[in-house]
């Protein structure tokens, strides 16, 4: 009998933490934690609840939402201290023991490499051979980077191996989720300001975890998700044109050139599309509304004229003034003149003082164009080896192409083309994300509406029918 009652409360919360309902609440504690900055808090009820669930589970979709959601909680007000160290060094033991009795326990999944697996490891070995050859370089920190890579492999394979169901909808959910954590972390910093306006325009917007740079492009990546949501259920269809609306205005609060600049055009094709394939009427009277009320905004509210004055004529030369990048972009030549096939590597040396855009990370070479931190720190050799990774990257989203290949295409190249004016290529809070839209865009689905309605789907690994 007691046996009988444990097995059906461990059923209970593999359901509950399964659902929708756990998403939520994992929002709402990322804001609180962030807001309260208890860092350590955030960490132990992210990390523990998904140990204890990997050891009655063996779909991990819970796992994969902690360990993309939980960078966005640390506001780094603890996150340096000895107390939260500690905490990480009890917590990760427990973190690999739980899965590796879950890979254990579960063993009778069918593993796979995934298409990008080897792109994934030659790209890795030569990130681990950056700045070897070069003097000034710390080899110590090849350790980290080692980590780093390994963190990285470790959420594909899960995307890959442990996800039962569609792991479409659970990385557009995600990505909808981290768009409305960063929204909601970005307007409590705003209204903690003296002034609201002043805050605003100041363009100093810190969350902690990052900038209005690296916020803006959750905003960017959210639209195209949200929208593809919204083709496939009635609920989302209803919020998808509100919650597009609302991150456009984010986005332009954020003040970001490059990603308003790479954004708006993705937020737009993201609209059209949302509003050509939704099949439910009402949404489609709510984009127009919604539509009309942006107007009716921009040319009416004061503060849009000084977001407007502050873009274009808040820098010396306009919307596109370089702003001190071209000093960056100079000296990633020279490093890369200096260590030309190893490059210096991604960490500094400890005399190294160059730091364009605040505290946070200062140890890193932060290049701000993509192609220039690959020469620089991982020189020809780094190049070459990383090519594959983003042919392949783009082949993956393009071949059998459909809607979800589209959509997960547009997230993909808000975040890339960002990157060629800032440093998304080590911003590792949207790398997971980019790495479960491949993922997902690594398996083909054919959707086959059944006589109640409901998606079904199911995955195919040699071929693809696409209604």
């Amino acid at each position: 009998m007691i046996d009988e009652i444990k097995k059906t409360r461990g059923k209970l919360f593999v359901e509950w933490y399964s659902s929708d309902y756990s998403l939520i609440l994992l929002a709402v504690f990322a804001v609180l934690f962030w807001a309260l900055g208890w860092d350590i808090a955030g960490a132990i009820f992210f990390v523990l609840p998904a140990c204890v669930y990997m050891w009655f589970a063996s779909d991990l979709k819970p796992v994969i939402a902690v360990i993309m959601l939980i960078t966005l909680t640390f506001s780094l007000k603890q996150i340096k201290t000895t107390a939260f160290m500690i905490v990480v060094g009890l917590l990760v033991p427990i973190l690999i023991i739980s899965f590796i009795y879950n890979l254990i326990k579960f063993r009778n999944r069918n593993y796979r490499k995934g298409k990008l697996f080897f792109a994934m490891l030659l790209a890795y070995i030569v990130t681990l051979l950056s700045g070897i050859t070069y003097d000034g370089y710390d080899k110590i920190w090849t350790l980290a980077i080692c980590g780093v890579g390994l963190g990285v492999y470790f959420v594909y394979f899960l995307c890959v191996n442990c996800i039962k169901g569609d792991l479409r909808e659970l990385i557009c959910k995600l990505l909808f989720i981290a768009g409305l954590i960063a929204a909601a972390q970005s307007l409590i910093w705003f209204f903690r300001q003296p002034d609201l306006v002043t805050g605003i325009l100041s363009k100093k917007l810190r969350v902690g975890w990052g900038m209005s740079n690296t916020i803006a492009v959750f905003f960017v990546m959210a639209v195209p998700a949200v929208a593809w949501l919204g083709t496939r259920h009635k609920a989302y269809s209803y919020i998808m044109f509100p919650s597009i609306g609302f991150f456009t205005v984010m986005l332009m609060l954020t003040l970001s050139r490059g990603n308003i600049l790479f954004g708006l055009p993705i937020i737009c094709v993201s609209f059209v599309y949302g509003f050509i394939k939704t099949r439910v009427k009402g949404a489609r009277i709510i984009a127009v509304a919604i539509l009309a009320a942006c107007v009716v905004l921009f040319f009416a509210l004061p503060i849009c004229d000084k977001i407007i004055y502050k873009l274009f004529d808040g820098y010396k030369q306009g919307f596109f003034d370089p702003h001190g990048r071209i000093e960056i972009y100079k000296r990633a030549w020279k490093n890369f003149r200096e260590s030309p096939i190893f490059g210096v590597g991604y960490i500094k040396p400890k005399d190294v003082v160059f730091t364009v855009d605040g505290p946070s990370l200062s140890f890193l070479w932060k290049t701000h164009n993509t192609f220039l931190q690959i020469l620089s720190c991982s020189g020809v050799v780094g190049l070459w080896g990383m090519l594959p990774f983003f042919v392949q990257r783009y082949f993956t989203l393009i071949k059998n192409f459909d809607g979800f290949k589209f959509m997960a295409l547009l997230c993909v190249l808000g975040y890339a083309l960002e990157g060629m004016v800032d440093v998304t290529f080590l911003s590792v809070h949207q790398v997971f994300f980019v790495f479960g839209l491949l993922a997902a865009a690594g398996y083909e689905y054919y959707d086959a509406p059944s006589e109640n309605k409901k998606t079904h789907f199911k995955t195919l690994q040699l071929a693809a029918t696409v209604s």
